[in-house]
């Protein structure tokens, strides 16, 4: 065997060795465990899969003939390429078709193992040609996949950029190698470029695709200890954190704010007489009443039970109360069907606004007490905190 081909197979057994290791991270790392992530990340293991044997029967091409090759080498490498990009498309969409599933990359194959098993083999045989039109396929199949990382464009997290930044490098190391192809027809030279870059583009995937699945999986675990399980909202010890800081402003800058603590008229009536189920469904249509006649900027959290509250930021007792009837009159329109019936119920709301406080409990203590009037004088109704009402 000549210096060459000894040469060859080293470079092909190192990109090989790279992507095993590499699919190896992704088979025994615990993320590929979440529930998550784990269609995606198996995606991803599929990539570094297909990559190192499509390595394999490339470098077998060196010294045998055979006609299964080509078609094997070009599936291996598209195939690859498509995982790479459903493992992002699974990553934003957990219900996504699979990549089996679909015609064009079945039609991207048939085009790419037809010409290079056809044309560059028995018209015009050149085998760094077809290496050639393999490696822009591989280059358009990354271009499309960008679009596919973000899951608000406008707002790339850090993995996202990451990511984006990852497939732009692998894109630019093929083209600078189509480049050197264009210039130089040795294949050592050519070769040797081939492994320095695959190296860099597995390199290149491993480390922005994990980083994007850490940061997606640390952001998710946030979320949860921040939300509510059923309704989506803020939790109660978020919600206390972020009023703190919102009066603070309010205070520092003199502007008014104001505090809504709501919750449904008879709920227990409501669990006792539809079950429990219903009961959550109420829950579930009541905030988001509550969030439909909310702002942006308003801060909204679950309490507890069925009770919630809002801060308003630049909010006075008069918006307040407006607000406040408004989540009113939406909830009074609430429509639940179940099995012993359709179901109706109202809420009352308890309103407190303040301009130069810092003290939040104190505050949510008044919204309390007269969201307990509202309950007192008969229910589905809105009432503003008075002095007068701590007295009584």
């Amino acid at each position: 065997m000549d210096k060459l081909k000894i040469a060859q197979f080293a470079y092909m057994l190192v990109v090989v060795l790279l992507n095993l290791i590499s699919a190896g991270f992704y088979l025994l790392h615990p993320i590929r465990h979440s529930p998550y992530q784990k269609t995606s990340l198996n995606y991803f293991l599929a990539f570094f899969l297909l990559f190192a044997f499509g390595f394999v029967i490339y470098s077998l091409s060196l010294s045998y003939s055979s006609k299964l090759i080509v078609p094997l080498t070009c599936f291996c490498f598209i195939a690859a390429f498509y995982c790479l990009k459903y493992g992002f498309i699974w990553r934003l969409h957990h219900y996504a078709q699979p990549v089996y599933k679909v015609p064009t990359f079945y039609f991207h194959l048939l085009l790419v193992i037809g010409v290079n098993g056809y044309i560059f083999q028995y018209i015009y045989d050149s085998n760094l040609i077809r290496i050639a039109f393999l490696l822009s396929n591989c280059c358009l199949i990354a271009v499309f996949s960008i679009k596919h990382v973000a899951a608000n464009p406008p707002e790339h997290s850090f993995g996202e950029k990451v990511a984006v930044t990852g497939l732009m490098l692998s894109i630019c190391a093929a083209l600078a190698l189509l480049l050197l192809l264009k210039v130089t027809n040795d294949p050592f030279v050519y070769v040797s470029a081939l492994m320095v870059t695959q190296s860099l583009v597995v390199l290149v995937i491993l480390g922005s695709t994990l980083t994007m699945a850490l940061s997606d999986i640390s952001k998710l675990y946030y979320e949860d200890s921040i939300t509510d399980v059923l309704t989506g909202l803020y939790n109660r010890r978020f919600f206390l954190s972020q009023a703190s800081l919102a009066v603070k402003t309010a205070s520092r800058h003199d502007f008014p704010i104001s505090i809504i603590i709501c919750d449904i008229d008879n709920f227990k009536l409501i669990n006792d007489t539809f079950g429990h189920d219903t009961g959550d469904k109420a829950i579930i249509e009541f905030s988001q009443a509550i969030k439909t006649a909310a702002r942006e900027t308003d801060i909204i959290a679950r309490l507890g039970g069925d009770e919630f509250i809002i801060l308003l930021s630049k909010s006075d007792a008069k918006g307040a109360f407006g607000l406040a009837d408004r989540m009113r009159e939406l909830t009074a329109a609430i429509h639940l069907e179940s099995d012993k019936g359709e179901v109706k119920f109202t809420a009352s709301f308890g309103v407190s606004s303040f301009e130069s406080t810092i003290d939040i409990e104190s505050n949510i203590k008044e919204a309390d007490l007269a969201l307990y009037v509202a309950k007192r004088v008969g229910r589905n109704n809105v009432q503003s905190y008075d002095p007068s009402m701590t007295m009584s």
